[in-house]
């Protein structure tokens, strides 16, 4: 016996085209949007989430500051967590017989394309004396392959022109398609009406997170409590602490950095090199490196860059030296990442390595 015949899935042939043409539209959205150079890099930013980072803060410094910057530190929460910023400044103010500028522009999760986005469009406004970029660390690639985060696409147009897009492996560019498809009607939104930011508390830090945070492990969402570390750290030499190549305590990891970070990195080298700007890599402890008597990179900045790129940093041996376990551990808000105590402590540690470098460029 047959049953009631099912219903056609158009009511007619003019609903049908008309439902094919909206499609088409909407998956030809993002390709017509950035014909038409919509919403702005500006907009773009504004429409980014706080769970993001300090986005205002980022986007103040980026889009509507115009002042000169001395240093400048770039790269991933770790990097906002681990630099005191209002204490270089300080002391680079010191060095410099005037007054410094130095700020840390850091966002969360894989940044390698956010990265040269910031400084992309932080060069073109501003003129900044050094960049102290943070670098994938070999003990992310090993549990997180290198690749396009989720939410890059939030900030990165659909514009072939664009290096970052232009020469971007094929497997990321068709996901960064893909991802704007889904999200075309957002894009169009923002370029109509721009995103609210919400103030940012690392403005207060230039930047810096200095979270009063105790430890939380693995697995656990409850946080110890917070207590501060009174301890100094050693005392380093500014040659115990700029590597200038492999060798002695520098280390190049096995591992490579995947294509989409090699092709970021790159282009983010090359984005330097044009506007003259140096750089260096500071390279920032982690929880599970605290026993490490040497230090390890992805690979060789130098040579990947083709003029000099020192790391800035010591063994973590040799950092947490005077520390007992429990100190060192006071030191994290979690497995990567360093507090309020940490950060004063790293920074203090670091700072002449990094006043030497500066001076190098700075005046």
């Amino acid at each position: 016996m047959k049953g009631p015949a099912a219903s056609p899935a158009f009511a007619s042939a003019r609903t049908a085209v008309g439902f094919v043409g909206l499609l088409l539209a909407l998956l030809a959205l993002p390709w017509g949007l950035a014909a038409l150079g919509v919403p702005s890099r500006e907009q773009l930013w504004r429409g980014v989430d706080d769970d993001s980072g300090p986005i205002a803060w980022v986007w103040q410094q980026v889009f509507r500051e115009r002042s000169d910057l001395d240093v400048v530190f770039v790269g991933a929460s770790l990097m906002g967590a681990g630099v005191d910023t209002p204490r270089v400044e300080a002391a680079l103010s010191r060095e410099l017989g005037r007054e410094a500028a130095v700020v840390t522009l850091a966002v969360n999760w894989r940044t390698e394309d956010r990265v040269h986005l910031i400084l992309e469009e932080l060069l073109r406004r501003r003129k900044v004396g050094l960049v102290v970029a943070s670098m994938p660390k070999p003990t992310h690639a090993r549990r997180w392959p290198g690749m396009s985060h989720e939410i890059g696409h939030w900030t990165t147009r659909l514009d072939a022109g664009t290096p970052l897009v232009r020469g971007m492996p094929l497997a990321d560019r068709v996901g960064l398609a893909a991802a704007h498809v889904l999200t075309g009607p957002r894009s169009l939104l923002y370029a109509l009406r721009p995103g609210r930011l919400s103030p940012s508390p690392e403005a207060a830090n230039l930047g810096a997170s200095l979270a009063p945070l105790g430890f939380t492990r693995a697995g656990s969402g409850d946080p110890q409590r917070y207590r501060p570390v009174a301890a100094d750290p050693p005392r380093f030499t500014a040659g115990e602490i700029v590597q200038e190549a492999p060798g002695g305590v520098l280390r190049i990891s096995e591992l490579e950095p995947s294509a989409y970070q090699r092709h970021c990195i790159r282009e983010t080298l090359a984005l330097l090199a044009r506007h003259e700007v140096p750089l260096a890599v500071l390279h920032l402890p982690g929880w599970p490196e605290r026993a490490d008597a040497h230090l390890e990179e992805l690979a060789d900045w130098s040579a990947l860059a083709g003029r000099p790129v020192p790391v800035l940093g010591v063994p973590p041996a040799a950092l947490f030296e005077p520390l007992a376990e429990d100190e060192v551990q006071r030191l994290f808000f979690n497995r990567y990442h360093l507090n309020a105590s940490g950060s004063r402590y790293f920074t203090a540690a670091l700072l002449p390595g990094i006043l030497e470098v500066a001076s190098r460029h700075v005046e």
